[in-house]
């Protein structure tokens, strides 16, 4: 493994450490975190599919979460009105203050980094980052990369 790849994953794994810490008295997993945020953003609540896309994780993962979050009593899921094929989430009145504190806490960590960075390095690897994140490996060493929409 080359070691921009290797110090990219130490980066991603440290992050999980400092965000698991932050949530700790909050009982959350980063993942169930995420959830709430994300579900927080759509005043009509968010779908499991949505959820499921954003996060890149499996059907089996994702009911784990929404399970958890249920008995938490922060979420609720419900039938899409308009195609009942769709689960929808929405955040309990619980689930809303928790979403905040969550997001207070992701902000300042997000802050310490950017204070901490000399010059905003941390922005420039950020793009650096999500350009990886869109690339396709396209065969042995080789990286079709996906321009990120700037707009």
């Amino acid at each position: 493994m080359s070691s921009l790849v290797l110090r990219l994953h130490q980066l991603g794994l440290l992050l999980d450490e400092v965000m698991r810490d932050r949530l700790r008295d909050i009982d959350l997993s980063t993942l169930q975190a995420h959830v709430l945020v994300l579900a927080s953003t759509r005043q009509a609540g968010v779908t499991v599919h949505d959820l499921r896309t954003n996060l890149g994780i499996s059907s089996q993962r994702m009911s784990q979460i929404l399970r958890t979050l249920e008995h938490q009593r922060l979420i609720e899921r419900m039938t899409d009105e308009v195609d009942r094929r769709f689960v929808v989430v929405l955040l309990t009145p619980t689930g809303r203050q928790t979403a905040r504190l969550v997001r207070d806490a992701a902000m300042d960590l997000e802050e310490r980094l950017i204070d901490s960075s000399p010059g905003g390095d941390i922005l420039q690897g950020l793009t650096v980052a999500e350009l990886i994140g869109r690339s396709r490996w396209v065969g042995p060493g080789r990286v079709r990369v996906r321009m990120p929409d700037w707009s």
